[in-house]
């Protein structure tokens, strides 16, 4: 518990040196929503402590290893979306891609349109949906957190009904990446996309929660093994239950 907390105010500080309005990172005490303006132009809306934290993650950290694309993207698509950070970061670095984004939690899909709006981006096409087999889904949600899942743990306080589309829906030509943060639904998303789709996708990048389904990086790897992907692992080090699989189509 100490360990995070102290991640957690290093994030907060190491991010609020990339932003304008620093001293406006007083008001998460204050449980109110927080406006990131950041020196680089991006602008983020966020309503909770962790927003922040996951997007140093995302923009300052580059967890995702974005900068390190050089090659054009025509088509990337985000599962799980949130506020926005990666589907905007994208559409900023690749401004004549096609940025598919996903969204289930009605509450976070407002900010990732609203954040959006804010940072003029006209390439990113957004949906209030969940991906995966099903034609709906239990969505759990939880005032204390931002993560949303079809998992129910011990923090969800609130539970919806969202509805589901198969990825194939969306596949109509090759994916030049997919990006899939989905809190323990990334087997069943993976489950829903058919082998001649599979083979349009290029680069997949995964996050993995062994503390949702157990030995969910083992399953994930048997099935990207059998696509022929090449693979490397990111373990988070805060939480080791947790990392990114990087898979590159061989």
């Amino acid at each position: 518990m100490i360990k995070k907390l102290l991640y957690s105010i290093a994030a907060l500080i190491k991010l609020s040196l990339k932003l304008n309005n620093p001293l406006v990172m007083i008001n998460y005490l204050f449980q109110r929503s927080v406006r990131l303006n950041f020196k680089n132009g991006l602008i983020l809306k966020t309503n909770q402590i962790l927003d922040a934290v996951m997007i140093k993650e995302i923009i300052i950290d580059d967890d995702y290893q974005i900068s390190a694309i050089r090659q054009p993207m025509k088509t990337i698509i985000d599962i799980g979306a949130g506020l926005g950070e990666f589907a905007i970061t994208v559409a900023k670095k690749f401004p004549q891609a096609e940025i598919i984004a996903f969204e289930p939690n009605p509450d976070q899909f407002k900010l990732l349109k609203e954040n959006i709006f804010l940072n003029k981006v006209k390439n990113v096409k957004i949906f209030n949906l969940a991906i995966g087999t099903k034609k709906s889904y239990n969505l759990y949600l939880s005032a204390f957190n931002v993560h949303s899942s079809i998992f129910k743990n011990k923090r969800s306080n609130m539970k919806i009904k969202v509805i589901g589309k198969n990825l194939n829906e969306f596949i109509r030509s090759p994916i030049d990446l997919l990006k899939i943060d989905c809190e323990g639904a990334e087997i069943d998303i993976l489950e829903s996309i058919s082998k001649n789709k599979m083979g349009l996708i290029k680069r997949i990048i995964i996050e993995y929660h062994n503390n949702i389904i157990k030995n969910e990086d083992k399953k994930i790897l048997a099935i990207l093994n059998n696509w022929q992907y090449k693979i490397i692992i990111k373990k988070n080090i805060l939480i080791p239950s947790t990392g990114l699989i990087f898979a590159e189509n061989k």
